[in-house]
């Protein structure tokens, strides 16, 4: 995100609101303006890229579990 001139630290925010109504300091005005964070189009990109960081490690650690489960451990 940084690369992209981005905070990193949007990617903390409730997903399901919206990025005006999170950075929103006022406590008077608490009405939910825009898309939600996942559907915004300056940040949906940085959402299916972690969609699919979570797809890798969990097939990464799938693989791992099937290799030590065929592996036969032999003592001499």
């Amino acid at each position: 995100m940084t690369r992209d001139g981005e905070d990193p630290s949007i990617m903390d925010l409730d997903p399901d609101k919206s990025v005006a109504s999170q950075l929103n300091n006022k406590e008077e005005e608490l009405v939910d303006k825009g898309p939600p964070l996942k559907e915004d189009p300056k940040y949906v990109k940085f959402f299916k890229m972690l969609k699919m960081v979570s797809g890798i490690k969990y097939a990464l650690y799938d693989e791992y579990n099937s290799i030590l489960s065929h592996t036969c451990f032999f003592s001499l």
